[in-house]
């Protein structure tokens, strides 16, 4: 077992990283969704065929900037600290499966959100190579992955605010 103060040591440094990242994403994030703003608006005011893209685009960066946001709240980081300490109270043995069953999980759930508008878009468009499928699944993928990301945000700190 770790010392107490090198759990609290590492769990300040974590802390701290999870602060700094999540601050550098949110400014990243709203930059680019004040630069995809007004392409937006004006894509779809001229009625371009990409409007549906560029709105899925914009609703992808603000989705993505919101969990960005969310990640500085005490709620999360309350639920952050929670869940660390359960994570230390487990055996080698249990951390261990647990890393495994999240490898397979993130690997179907990223099969599923990759491979979904994909598979969806050879069923709509069957004339067309895997490029173009590709190609008009891509702003479809990336709402679907920022929803997923908000969703998993809020339903791990809340679980944790549930339980106190």
């Amino acid at each position: 077992m770790e010392s107490t103060a090198s759990v609290t040591r590492t769990l300040d440094s974590r802390l701290e990283l999870m602060h700094v990242t999540s601050a550098v994403t949110a400014i990243l994030f709203g930059i680019s969704l004040a630069l995809w703003c007004p392409i937006t608006v004006l894509d779809v005011r001229a009625g371009s065929p990409r409007a549906g893209v560029e709105i899925a685009n914009t609703a992808g960066l603000s989705l993505m900037l919101f969990a960005s946001l969310y990640m500085r709240t005490s709620r999360y980081e309350k639920a952050f600290v929670r869940q660390r300490e359960e994570w230390h109270q487990k055996s080698r043995v249990e951390r261990i499966r647990a890393i495994g069953f999240l490898v397979v999980a993130g690997a179907g759930l990223i099969t599923l959100i990759l491979g979904a508008p994909i598979l969806i878009g050879m069923i709509a468009w069957p004339s067309q190579g895997w490029f173009e499928d590709l190609s008009r699944a891509e702003p479809v993928t990336f709402v679907i992955a920022a929803t997923f990301l908000v969703g998993a945000l809020v339903y791990r700190s809340a679980r944790a605010s549930t339980d106190e």
